[in-house]
């Protein structure tokens, strides 16, 4: 398995999410909700947002993460970050009503972030050897 791939998956993820939300906006009951700062029962404050834009930050960073990361950290960082984003995607899911777009949407990004895990769980571990500088001839 390439790591290229995995992030791919992080970026199609990342676009998924940007899209959702995206089309979010075109719904024109919840944008009238959103315009007065409360939407499903929450309330967008700044602090909210922050919150928010952190937890997104995560999957974007994943993009770059995963080519740099080695071996164990590589798996163990994968698999912590699909399944904690499960669990908030999970979760979202359960809290308020939810449209049929972002059903469709919530479908595809936990798709994507089990295929991460599948793929990263199977990962066998790159050895690398550092070549050597010194001459056998002597």
């Amino acid at each position: 398995m390439e790591k290229n791939i995995l992030s791919k998956l992080w970026t199609l993820l990342t676009v998924n999410y940007i899209f959702c939300d995206l089309f979010s906006l075109y719904d024109s009951v919840f944008l009238n909700k959103l315009l007065y700062g409360n939407a499903g029962g929450i309330e967008f404050s700044e602090s909210f947002l922050l919150g928010v834009s952190m937890l997104m930050e995560i999957p974007m960073l994943m993009i770059v993460i995963t080519l740099i990361l080695k071996n164990k950290a590589f798996k163990i960082v994968n698999i912590s970050i699909s399944a904690i984003m499960v669990i908030v995607q999970t979760g979202s899911l359960i809290t308020g009503v939810n449209t049929k777009h972002y059903l469709f949407f919530s479908f595809i990004e936990i798709s994507i972030l089990f295929w991460i895990i599948y793929l990263v769980s199977k990962y066998k571990y790159v050895k690398t050897t550092i070549p050597s500088n010194r001459s056998t001839n002597l």
